[in-house]
């Protein structure tokens, strides 16, 4: 039987506390370059029934066709005072677009008040918590 002690922790990306890798999660290799800009967020907080959409405008600047993967973090400033193992960053929306060399796309991401939400298993309740953080 194999023992995993890592927890939520096994993709942290907190470099303080874990061994640097060559090529962390994420990474993405490719036969081609893009460049990431005019990120937008269309509020600062996420009201009750609301929504905030993140922006990017994405573009293929190599010389080949590829694809990229935008990928939304979000984060506490705080973990202290829960009751539950929980990452520091969390992957919350991500976006993947194909691009020809030179095309350009405008990605968008959207999270609601349920995006911040985890599982909480059986043993300590059957329900979806979410606490009142700051983000």
């Amino acid at each position: 039987m194999v023992e995993y002690k890592e927890g939520a922790f096994i993709l942290d990306t907190d470099t303080s506390t874990y061994i640097r890798v060559l090529f962390p999660f994420g990474f993405g290799l490719s036969y081609t370059e893009f460049e990431v800009s005019a990120v937008q967020v269309s509020g600062t907080k996420l009201e009750n029934g609301g929504s905030l959409d993140i922006s990017a405008q994405v573009t293929n600047i190599g010389s080949s066709s590829g694809s990229e993967a935008l990928q939304l973090y979000v984060g506490r400033k705080s973990i202290t005072g829960s009751t539950t193992d929980r990452p520091i960053k969390e992957l919350r929306a991500f976006a993947k677009v194909k691009l020809q060399s030179g095309e350009r796309y405008k990605a968008v991401m959207t999270i609601d008040r349920q995006s911040p939400l985890w599982f909480v298993a059986p043993r300590h309740s059957s329900a979806w918590p979410c606490r009142e953080t700051k983000h």
